[in-house]
């Protein structure tokens, strides 16, 4: 029973997500390739979606801007060795 409701759980906040738009989404919610997924999208959503501190949301946003700057990280699929040793 706590396993199942786990996945209700998971299934839940999927839905109300700005990722969900449609029941097909849900039914799909866990089918999705992350790897090809736009990397700063994600950090911006986990940013709003989480409570950061005034310093925590300066530093991640730092980092966003010298991705963005950098150019060569956009999805999770780029998250390569060359391309991370690359930022410097």
């Amino acid at each position: 029973m706590v396993k199942a409701k786990s996945i209700f759980n998971k299934v839940e906040a999927f839905a109300y997500s700005d990722e969900c738009t449609s029941l097909q989404d849900v039914k799909n919610y866990n089918k999705t390739e992350t790897y090809n997924k736009n990397v700063l999208d994600f950090m911006r959503r986990e940013l709003r979606e989480r409570n950061p501190t005034e310093s925590v949301l300066e530093h991640h946003n730092i980092l966003i801007n010298a991705l963005e700057s950098y150019g060569k990280i956009r999805l999770f699929s780029d998250l390569t060795y060359k391309n991370i040793d690359g930022v410097r």
